[in-house]
């Protein structure tokens, strides 16, 4: 006859949670191609004469969409949602996540600075809808100092036992 009360409050606060790494990857990525297709930096491959300072702006081909990377914006984004959900391993997930981003250097297909910008781009859209949603009392609360941590239910613990009371209430229907 439908689910508990508790049951139902944490598959909302999941939601939330899901619906903010959407938002989070989704948005800063739809941004930086945004940002790539109007700056139209060229890609290390493709450099002729001024090199790195060649920008085709407007160009809306790949070869001049290479600032921000979209690959580490990504990452950044992801990293970011990681580190929030998981904040006791925040340091080890943002380093991971930029080692991430830092292989799109090593394969050429970057300069530095298109990464390091699409990874600051990626984390900071995440920080913003974090706190807009904490703001609003969705996902996380802030703490005095600032930071932000997963509200009960939406954070793992709360996962974890919402899987386990929806299996449960499986297994008592079945």
């Amino acid at each position: 006859a439908g689910l508990a009360r508790r049951r139902r409050a944490r598959l909302v606060a999941v939601g939330a949670m899901a619906g903010f790494a959407f938002a989070s990857v989704a948005g800063s990525g739809l941004l930086a191609s945004l940002i790539k297709n109007l700056y139209g930096r060229v890609r290390p491959e493709h450099l002729a004469g001024d090199g790195v300072f060649e920008l085709h702006g407007l160009a809306f081909r790949a070869k001049y969409a290479a600032f921000p990377s979209g690959h580490a914006t990504t990452a950044g984004a992801t990293a970011m949602v990681l580190a929030l959900i998981f904040p006791r391993w925040r340091g080890p997930i943002l380093v991971a996540g930029g080692i991430v981003a830092l292989t799109r250097v090593a394969l050429g297909a970057h300069f530095f600075s298109d990464v390091a910008a699409g990874f600051a781009l990626g984390a900071c859209v995440t920080l913003v809808i974090a706190h807009r949603l904490a703001l609003r009392g969705v996902a996380f609360r802030p703490l005095a100092d600032g930071r932000l941590v997963p509200r009960g239910a939406a954070g793992p613990a709360g996962w974890f036992d919402l899987l386990a009371g929806l299996l449960a209430a499986r297994r008592g229907s079945a």
